[in-house]
Protein backbone atom coordinates (compact mmCIF):
# COMPACT_ATOMS: atom_id res chain seq x y z
CA UNK A 1 0.00 0.00 0.00
CA UNK A 2 1.45 3.37 -1.04
CA UNK A 3 1.44 6.28 1.35
CA UNK A 4 0.72 9.78 0.03
CA UNK A 5 -2.00 11.96 -1.42
CA UNK A 6 -3.96 11.34 -4.57
CA UNK A 7 -4.30 13.98 -7.26
CA UNK A 8 -7.97 14.49 -6.36
CA UNK A 9 -7.10 15.18 -2.71
CA UNK A 10 -4.47 17.73 -3.72
CA UNK A 11 -6.88 19.44 -6.12
CA UNK A 12 -9.52 19.71 -3.39
CA UNK A 13 -6.99 21.29 -1.00
CA UNK A 14 -5.89 23.80 -3.67
CA UNK A 15 -9.55 24.61 -4.41
CA UNK A 16 -10.28 25.22 -0.71
CA UNK A 17 -7.23 27.49 -0.39
CA UNK A 18 -8.34 29.41 -3.49
CA UNK A 19 -11.85 29.95 -2.11
CA UNK A 20 -10.50 31.10 1.26
CA UNK A 21 -8.07 33.50 -0.44
CA UNK A 22 -10.80 34.97 -2.64
CA UNK A 23 -12.88 35.68 0.47
CA UNK A 24 -10.04 37.01 2.64
CA UNK A 25 -8.19 39.20 0.10
CA UNK A 26 -10.90 41.88 -0.35
CA UNK A 27 -11.24 42.17 3.44
CA UNK A 28 -7.48 42.53 3.78
CA UNK A 29 -7.35 45.22 1.10
CA UNK A 30 -10.20 47.10 2.79
CA UNK A 31 -8.37 46.94 6.14
CA UNK A 32 -5.21 48.34 4.56
CA UNK A 33 -7.21 51.12 2.91
CA UNK A 34 -8.89 51.93 6.22
CA UNK A 35 -5.53 52.22 7.99
CA UNK A 36 -4.35 54.60 5.27
CA UNK A 37 -7.42 56.76 5.86
CA UNK A 38 -6.67 56.88 9.59
CA UNK A 39 -3.19 58.20 8.76
CA UNK A 40 -4.49 61.09 6.68
CA UNK A 41 -7.15 62.05 9.24
CA UNK A 42 -4.61 62.19 12.05
CA UNK A 43 -2.10 64.31 10.15
CA UNK A 44 -4.66 66.70 8.64
CA UNK A 45 -6.13 67.28 12.11
CA UNK A 46 -2.61 67.98 13.46
CA UNK A 47 -2.00 70.44 10.62
CA UNK A 48 -5.31 72.14 11.43
CA UNK A 49 -4.38 72.41 15.12
CA UNK A 50 -0.97 73.85 14.19
CA UNK A 51 -2.68 76.33 11.90
CA UNK A 52 -4.81 77.45 14.83
CA UNK A 53 -1.68 78.10 16.93
CA UNK A 54 -0.04 79.93 14.00
CA UNK A 55 -3.18 82.02 13.47
CA UNK A 56 -3.31 82.94 17.15
CA UNK A 57 0.34 84.00 17.10
CA UNK A 58 0.62 85.77 13.73
CA UNK A 59 -3.05 86.71 13.04
CA UNK A 60 -2.97 84.93 9.68
CA UNK A 61 -2.87 81.39 8.31
CA UNK A 62 0.47 79.83 7.44
CA UNK A 63 1.14 79.62 3.71
CA UNK A 64 3.77 76.87 3.99
CA UNK A 65 3.86 73.61 5.95
CA UNK A 66 7.40 74.31 7.12
CA UNK A 67 6.12 77.32 9.09
CA UNK A 68 3.90 75.13 11.25
CA UNK A 69 5.00 73.50 14.49
CA UNK A 70 4.54 70.00 13.12
CA UNK A 71 6.96 67.53 11.61
CA UNK A 72 5.94 66.18 8.23
CA UNK A 73 8.43 64.06 6.25
CA UNK A 74 9.83 65.92 3.25
CA UNK A 75 8.63 63.25 0.82
CA UNK A 76 5.05 63.87 2.01
CA UNK A 77 5.29 67.59 1.20
CA UNK A 78 6.35 67.02 -2.42
CA UNK A 79 3.88 66.77 -5.30
CA UNK A 80 1.88 63.53 -5.46
CA UNK A 81 3.84 61.23 -7.76
CA UNK A 82 1.88 58.01 -7.22
CA UNK A 83 4.30 56.53 -4.67
CA UNK A 84 1.50 55.45 -2.32
CA UNK A 85 2.16 58.10 0.34
CA UNK A 86 -0.24 60.84 1.31
CA UNK A 87 0.97 64.22 0.07
CA UNK A 88 0.01 67.32 2.02
CA UNK A 89 -0.14 70.95 1.01
CA UNK A 90 -1.64 74.25 2.06
CA UNK A 91 -3.72 75.86 -0.66
CA UNK A 92 -4.10 79.61 -0.85
CA UNK A 93 -5.40 80.61 2.56
CA UNK A 94 -8.52 82.71 2.94
CA UNK A 95 -8.21 85.16 5.82
CA UNK A 96 -8.90 83.29 9.04
CA UNK A 97 -10.20 80.13 7.40
CA UNK A 98 -7.13 77.90 7.23
CA UNK A 99 -7.19 74.73 5.15
CA UNK A 100 -4.95 71.82 4.23
CA UNK A 101 -5.33 69.16 1.55
CA UNK A 102 -4.03 65.63 1.06
CA UNK A 103 -3.86 63.39 -2.00
CA UNK A 104 -2.78 59.79 -2.57
CA UNK A 105 -3.08 58.95 -6.25
CA UNK A 106 -1.91 55.34 -5.91
CA UNK A 107 -4.46 54.02 -3.41
CA UNK A 108 -7.13 56.73 -3.74
CA UNK A 109 -6.94 57.94 -7.37
CA UNK A 110 -8.76 61.19 -7.98
CA UNK A 111 -9.54 61.73 -4.28
CA UNK A 112 -8.61 64.98 -2.54
CA UNK A 113 -9.27 65.23 1.20
CA UNK A 114 -9.32 68.63 2.84
CA UNK A 115 -9.80 70.07 6.29
CA UNK A 116 -10.79 73.67 6.88
CA UNK A 117 -10.68 75.34 10.26
CA UNK A 118 -13.10 78.23 10.37
CA UNK A 119 -12.11 80.43 13.28
CA UNK A 120 -15.06 82.79 13.56
CA UNK A 121 -16.91 80.86 14.96
CA UNK A 122 -14.50 77.97 15.45
CA UNK A 123 -15.57 74.94 13.45
CA UNK A 124 -13.56 72.24 11.71
CA UNK A 125 -14.96 70.94 8.42
CA UNK A 126 -13.85 67.92 6.44
CA UNK A 127 -14.41 67.79 2.74
CA UNK A 128 -13.40 65.62 -0.15
CA UNK A 129 -13.78 65.48 -3.87
CA UNK A 130 -13.37 62.68 -6.35
CA UNK A 131 -14.95 59.37 -7.28
CA UNK A 132 -14.15 57.62 -3.98
CA UNK A 133 -15.38 60.47 -1.80
CA UNK A 134 -18.57 58.86 -0.49
CA UNK A 135 -16.72 55.62 0.32
CA UNK A 136 -13.93 57.57 2.04
CA UNK A 137 -16.33 59.59 4.22
CA UNK A 138 -18.27 56.46 5.18
CA UNK A 139 -15.11 54.47 5.94
CA UNK A 140 -13.76 57.20 8.20
CA UNK A 141 -17.02 58.09 9.90
CA UNK A 142 -16.81 61.70 8.70
CA UNK A 143 -20.12 61.61 6.86
CA UNK A 144 -21.72 63.89 9.45
CA UNK A 145 -18.75 66.29 9.71
CA UNK A 146 -18.45 67.09 6.03
CA UNK A 147 -19.23 70.67 5.04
Amino acid sequence: MKKGFTLIELMVVVLIIGVLASVALPQYERSVKKSRTAEVLMLLKSISDSQQVYLTTFKKCADNLSKLDIRIPTENMAADNGDGRWHYSLPTQNGKNCSAIATNSKYFPGLTVSITANFDPYKVCWNCSGTECADFLTMTGLQDKAC
